[in-house]
């Protein structure tokens, strides 16, 4: 009895897996397209441009706590 729930939780997490990459897949599309559209706009404005020998920057996971902080309201006592 044990076997199907064990089946049906890597079922579930399969699916899971599945979803992330095709979302993925459709984000690399974009991406890709995006891509051919500013190497178009960047040789309207140097046609002898490569854009290709840039190459890619690596991006790096954003940590929770290099997060941009909203300005607190701080609510002082009106000085006369």
């Amino acid at each position: 009895m044990a076997e199907l729930h064990v089946m049906d939780v890597l079922h579930a997490k399969r699916s899971e897996l599945s979803g992330i990459v095709s979302h993925l897949e459709q984000q690399t599309v974009q991406h890709r397209a995006s891509i051919v559209h500013l190497d178009a706009a960047m040789r309207l404005f140097n046609p002898d441009l490569v854009p290709e020998e840039a190459g890619s920057r690596q991006q790096h996971p954003r940590r929770a706590w290099l997060a941009p902080r909203r300005p607190r309201l701080v609510l002082r006592p009106k000085v006369e």
